[in-house]
């Protein structure tokens, strides 16, 4: 049988499942991280966190010239693991040298008159740096091998490692060094674990016409993500440069409730994304025949998951902020709602950069990067001028900027008709209403009752997704059989 006669099935399923964990090990992440919030917040307050929260910007931003592209390159690789081991080495000296500049900087900054912690604290990041570069290349691996059930297992263990040691020295009185100490923890054990999953040594060798491939590949990959990460963190720097470190704190903490929920969809989505649209395209042997069937099943379900999500979070706010973070932290309540609708806004891009990698046009990424660059620059510089609160609806304009264009490339460069995508998408309007009905009511309900803050979120949010998965399933028929399905084939694999 051809490749292009496989039954899919199989791989889909196998996809969903790793899907599944990688949710979970996102869940497992987001929540870890958001307990290592929570205790940050109240223990160093806004001016510390904002502090912090620069320097992380900063290392993430070296993170990623180190990373360059060399996890997707692995991602998107036909062959055999040669290639893959060659470009582990590669990663590893790209790390060390990177941590390097790093660590250099970080000894300068006292004779500039930086505290002495900020000093460590720049060291200890530029430590991860290294560490992290080697965990990427390690995940892309995983994926490439499909498995993302292992890849999501590595990550869960880390991130509970990464707490542990994170509150540990936290309470400990270590202070913001005690967030580094965390994410080194995790990256060690994402590094041992993960390894002992590929068996996949790094070895030297990759030269010649290969090597300029893979840095032609990586370069025009790597241009477009670095492009994008400052557009992403330019906020944060507007925002301290202009308001200083206090406001930091307070946007970065809302951006940090919604980045958490945010995170448990897109990371998923980025991960099957590269498997789904990859196996449509060694399906058609080479070519993009299956792109817009895959896409419009693809973007439905991410659409279906996140729509609700954002949603509940932009209601839920002001109560998640309360019982989370205190009264010192009230002035990001109105923001959390407009970063909510950036971030839904936005949500489709996530899978852009798998779908044009794979379709030959990563470079077409490129000249769009730099246009969010330049017009974010301008929304984020004159939304920092007005507060905190105008630079949040900057982020709005600009994701909407954002989805209209790379919409365009998608539709010219990837054979992905955005037209298909929202008439499929449009028959999930009456099940979003009533989830977000349902809520609203459930809430006014439950204040009736006198129910505490927490049983009121907890209790409207169970009846609600009730209501949601339920008209889901009236209206999506199709879901509910292949739910069937799956189940059945469960049952008759017990017998």
């Amino acid at each position: 049988m051809s490749r292009e006669g496989k039954d899919p099935s199989p791989a889909v399923g196998h996809a969903i499942s790793g899907g599944f964990w990688t949710v979970v090990e996102r869940i497992v992440a987001q929540a870890s991280q958001l307990v290592i919030f929570i205790a940050a917040a109240r223990l160093l307050g806004p001016a510390d966190f904002g502090a912090f929260a620069l320097v992380s910007a900063a290392a993430i931003l070296l993170l990623r010239v180190a990373e360059f592209g060399w996890a997707q390159y692995v991602m998107a690789w036909p062959g055999d693991n040669t290639v893959p081991r060659q470009v582990l080495m590669i990663a590893i000296f790209a790390g060390l040298g990177l941590a390097l500049v790093g660590g250099g900087i970080g000894l300068t900054l006292p004779h500039f008159g930086v505290k002495q912690i900020f000093s460590h604290l720049v060291l200890l990041f530029s430590l991860w740096v290294f560490l992290a570069t080697i965990s990427s290349v390690q995940k892309g691996i995983m994926i490439w091998q499909s498995k993302l059930k292992a890849s999501a297992a590595s990550e869960t263990i880390g991130e509970l490692v990464g707490l542990t040691v994170a509150l540990l020295t936290l309470f400990s009185g270590f202070g913001v060094l005690s967030l580094a100490f965390g994410r080194l923890a995790f990256q060690s054990v994402h590094i041992i674990i993960s390894f002992s999953s590929t068996r996949l040594s790094p070895i030297f060798g990759l030269k010649g016409s290969a090597l300029r491939e893979m840095f032609t590949f990586c370069g025009q990959l790597f241009v477009w993500r670095m492009v994008l990460n400052l557009r992403l963190y330019l906020a944060t720097f507007l925002i301290g440069g202009i308001l200083g470190p206090a406001a930091v704190g307070y946007f970065r903490a809302a951006e940090r409730l919604v980045g958490a929920v945010a995170e448990v969809i897109s990371t998923p989505t980025q991960v099957l994304s590269w498997r789904l649209f990859r196996d449509s395209r060694d399906a058609h042997v080479g070519k993009l025949d299956g792109f817009q069937r895959c896409a419009n099943i693809f973007f439905k379900v991410l659409i279906a998951v996140s729509a609700p999500v954002f949603i509940w979070i932009a209601i839920t706010g002001p109560e998640l902020v309360s019982i989370i973070l205190g009264p010192e932290w009230l002035p990001v309540i109105p923001v959390i709602a407009v970063l909510a609708l950036a971030r839904a806004v936005a949500m489709p891009v996530v899978a852009a950069e798998a779908i044009l990698s794979l379709a030959g046009h990563v470079r077409r990424l490129i000249p769009l990067s730099f246009l969010h660059l330049g017009i974010g620059v301008l929304l984020n510089f004159f939304g920092a001028r007005l507060g905190f609160y105008a630079v949040a609806w900057s982020q709005v304009l600009i994701s909407l900027v954002v989805l209209t264009t790379t919409n365009a490339l998608l539709n010219k460069y990837g054979a992905i008709h955005a037209r298909e995508i929202v008439r499929g998408a449009l028959k999930l309007t009456i099940p979003i209403l009533l989830g977000s009905i349902t809520l609203l009511l459930a809430r006014q309900v439950a204040n009736t009752l006198h129910m505490s803050v927490l049983a009121n979120i907890v209790t409207s949010t169970l009846i609600s997704a009730v209501i949601y998965v339920s008209a889901l399933t009236a209206t999506e028929p199709v879901w509910r059989d292949f739910v069937l399905v799956q189940i059945w084939k469960k049952k008759r694999f017990k017998r």
